[in-house]
């Protein structure tokens, strides 16, 4: 009777001709024997070069779209052609002699080539627990999955995997599961990890787990989904990867598998459709408003539960919601979004204007909807998708650039390339329309401008326009062209809030540590003004400073830029 195991070698002593002779002792025995290999040792060393990584060579292109001053085409710091270094890092020599080479025979030859080496923003390595930090290496070489410490009593234990999986669906790609190789170098960035400490919270852990959920067609076990379910998707594992795994794809065609296989949250089924219909969306966002105007939410903020925390979320709107008009002749159209839309009124304007000054024509077209983004980080793929089609039809017609003021519907419209990839009749059209797609902060360019006071100013870097977009420098550079601006930073600026979309409904405990964390720090820096990207970010760490009783504004980037004496004209 045969069982999958792992074998450690030791080289026996004296073994100094060119085939050596090695016995491996079995760590785990099934059934008995002893197996004996010899290896041609000179042969293998022949057949692979590894060649050294230079420490000092740590650049990559992604940060290259950060600095337009800096050209946004080039890639920062590389000394040489991209190919060339790419060959240097991770090529493996092949001998011309031996056809099955040794990627070949690990089962890895999935013909992609792994992403460039990340040049990481700079931050301070924050210390975790003794438990959390530790990089459980022992156990990769074991070829066990990530288990987390509540299953070690044999429940949802979970097997040895192969790098060449069966998939029992097609909405994760095997070759992005195979870039992930276990290095661990995600660990230190992963907020649900640094809070949960838990091997199978991390992202190189639910990427082993998403290998057995997708290897089989059995049902997840309900640990499974817990640990699942407990990423925010932010992606700033991959802004540390060195190998280019494209975690929040992965992330998302996973969680499709598992609503096809047990069903969805309530909570976020019911967030889920209120935002997708603009009326039911509308009337959701004029009773939080109304609620904020009169007090009532922050009474109910006092009540302990997950209602009270989604009281203290509630703020008052930005004036009137937004309606753009679908002009003809436009050189620009806008994507207006669903919450932006409906709360944060003000912002569509701003960002009109801002637009209207350089120049632009702005047309808004009538038919878009949601961009679906929330739908994929939950698993509703078909909806994400469905939602994909109806706007890119909308803002057909036109070759113009289509701007988002909202970050996380920036990125996913980015890769509706992505989403509707495997579609025949659309993948073509998704492409060329995910290439129109624009922030804001890389079409405004930096104006000269001043403040009436000095103001000082923290940028929060949402999740999805640092790692899902690489947009940093720009809108720093916009905030820095205006005089009076005291552009001040905060310790991981880059560190998720808790927010994630509808993730701080649905994981409360954990979105409330984030956001403190995220909230001291701010505080730390004594700003005025937070200035963000996202709503999301900003309902959230609002509700965290007037929690800890701050009266520093949190208004969108568009906003500050349009008037920044209008944000201020009623601060202490």
């Amino acid at each position: 009777m045969g069982s999958a195991r792992v074998v450690r070698g030791h080289a026996a002593e004296g073994a100094c001709a060119p085939a050596a002779r090695i016995r491996w002792e079995e760590e785990t025995l099934v059934g008995e024997g002893v197996l004996e290999v010899e290896i041609d040792e000179a042969r293998l060393d022949d057949r692979l070069e590894i060649r050294p990584v230079d420490l000092q060579d740590l650049s990559h292109p992604r940060e290259r779209h950060d600095d337009a001053a800096l050209g946004r085409d080039r890639a920062a710091g590389l000394a040489g052609p991209r190919t060339a270094r790419d060959e240097r890092y991770l090529e493996l020599v092949r001998d011309p002699h031996y056809r099955d080479d040794l990627r070949r025979g690990l089962g890895n030859d999935d013909g992609a080539r792994g992403a460039p080496l990340p040049e990481r923003p700079e931050r301070g390595v924050v210390g975790i627990g003794k438990e959390s930090c530790r990089i459980i290496d022992d156990a990769i070489a074991r070829d066990d999955l990530a288990q987390s410490r509540r299953d070690t009593r044999g429940a949802d234990r979970h097997r040895p995997y192969a790098r060449d999986i069966a998939l029992s669906s097609s909405h994760v790609r095997p070759e992005d599961l195979a870039t992930c190789i276990s290095c661990g170098l995600c660990l230190n960035d992963c907020p649900t990890y640094r809070v949960l400490e838990d091997e199978a919270d991390s992202p190189r852990g639910r990427i082993q787990l998403i290998r057995t959920v997708v290897g089989s067609t059995d049902a997840p076990s309900a640990t499974t989904v817990e640990h699942l379910e407990a990423c925010l998707v932010c992606r700033a594992c991959e802004t540390a990867c060195p190998s280019g795994v494209p975690f929040g794809r992965i992330m998302e065609g996973a969680r499709e598998v598992l609503r096809e296989r047990e069903g969805r949250n309530p909570i976020a089924r019911a967030a889920l459709d209120t935002v997708a219909h603009p009326r039911r969306l509308a009337i959701a966002a004029r009773f939080a408003d109304l609620g904020a105007r009169l007090g009532l939410a922050r009474l109910a903020a006092r009540l302990p539960g997950r209602l009270g925390w989604a009281s203290s979320l509630a703020t008052r709107a930005e004036g009137a919601p937004f309606r753009g008009v679908d002009r003809d002749g436009a050189d620009v159209s806008l994507f207006a979004g669903c919450i932006m839309r409906e709360a944060f009124g003000e912002t569509g304007r701003a960002t009109v204007r801002l637009l209207e000054r350089e120049g632009h024509v702005v047309s808004v077209p009538e038919e878009q909807t949601c961009c679906g983004a929330l739908h994929a980080h939950a698993g509703d793929g078909e909806r994400a998708r469905q939602l994909a089609r109806h706007n890119i039809d909308a803002f057909s017609g036109t070759e113009t650039k289509v701007v988002v003021n909202a970050a996380g519907c920036g990125a996913h419209l980015k890769a509706y390339g992505d989403v509707l990839g495997d579609d025949p009749f659309w993948a073509e059209r998704a492409k060329a329309f995910a290439a129109r797609v624009r922030d804001v902060s890389e079409v405004v360019k930096p104006m000269p401008a001043r403040s009436s006071r000095p103001i000082r100013v923290v940028y929060q870097d949402a999740c999805h326009l640092s790692h899902g977009q690489r947009i940093r420098a720009q809108p720093r550079a916009l905030l820095r062209a205006i005089e009076g601006v005291i552009l001040v930073d905060i310790e991981d600026a880059e560190r998720c809030c808790g927010s994630a979309g509808i993730y701080n409904l649905t994981h409360p405990e954990v979105s409330r540590e984030l956001q403190g964390d995220k909230v001291r720090k701010i505080l730390a820096a004594s700003p005025n003004v937070v200035v963000s990207g996202n709503p999301g970010c900003m309902l959230q760490i609002a509700a965290g400073l007037r929690a800890a009783g701050s009266s520093a504004r949190v208004v969108h980037l568009a906003r500050f830029l349009d008037d920044p004496d209008a944000v201020m004209a009623d601060y202490p």
